[in-house]
């Protein structure tokens, strides 16, 4: 593709870009005048669902410049803060693709904030790069050239769950994923934020969502939830064929 041709498809893909922020921000806005408070669903790291009853929680910075009124609570998830809801508001909460980029101490911390928040026996839908896929592939150059072209096996597979150790260090399975986790420092995060610094298979998202207090823990299929509104056409786009998919009851 020349020059001129990738600068125009570029160019165009900004402007449409832009044209569906507004479009999402005026529905938002319509969507906010009508909140029900009999039924409630909490979007924790996402503006990217505008839904009747949702509502999100997202941190506006640099590199998430997301339009104020898309933002119901503003919250660095990594800062461990209370969140201003108040206990057992919510009956569900969608949660997608947000844990990889936390700290382990973070991503624990946000799912006892879920916990918190949900209602009695509310519902929670958890989506995150499956860590089981990626090491089922390890090695495997076709596979990895499919989901991550233009980059080589080794350096998609720690850009998976170690963004910054890209290049850097190569993987050695003779040790665990945490020792790699740990390589990665809260400074280089805060310049990157948007990079992986987590990893997460089902039997660890189990464990830890056991520890927040979470049970009827279950793995699932995109917009395939055992809770019907997570079903709907929109849920669950986010690199569907690379994902994790979790249901959980409080």
């Amino acid at each position: 593709m020349s020059h001129v041709l990738r600068k125009i498809k570029r160019d165009t893909r900004n402007i449409y870009d832009k044209f569906k922020l507004i479009l999402s921000v005026g529905k938002k806005k319509r969507v906010a005048k009508n909140y029900n408070e009999a039924f409630k669903v909490l979007n924790v790291g996402g503006v990217d669902i505008v839904r009747d009853n949702w509502r999100s929680l997202d941190f506006n910075s640099r590199h998430y410049n997301h339009p104020s009124a898309l933002i119901d609570y503003n919250v660095d998830l990594e800062k461990k803060r209370k969140w201003p809801i108040k206990d057992n508001s919510y009956n569900l909460v969608y949660c997608s693709h947000i844990l990889e980029h936390l700290s382990q101490e973070a991503a624990m911390y946000t799912l006892k904030e879920i916990y918190r928040v949900l209602k009695a026996r509310g519902g929670l839908r958890l989506v995150v790069p499956n860590m089981d896929l990626a090491l089922q592939h390890y090695g495997d150059k076709e596979w990895w050239g499919i989901h991550f072209p233009g980059m080589n096996c080794e350096d998609a597979f720690m850009n998976f769950f170690a963004s910054d150790l890209v290049g850097k260090m190569k993987y050695d399975k003779s040790k665990n994923l945490d020792y790699y986790r740990k390589k990665i420092t809260n400074e280089s995060q805060e310049r990157n934020p948007g990079n992986h610094r987590n990893w997460f298979t089902f039997v660890k998202v189990k464990r830890l969502l056991e520890e927040a207090g979470f049970k009827g823990i279950e793995k699932s299929q995109p917009r395939q939830s055992k809770f019907n509104e997570f079903c709907q056409k929109g849920i669950d786009k986010t690199a569907e064929e690379l994902s994790l998919y979790v249901d959980a009851l409080k």
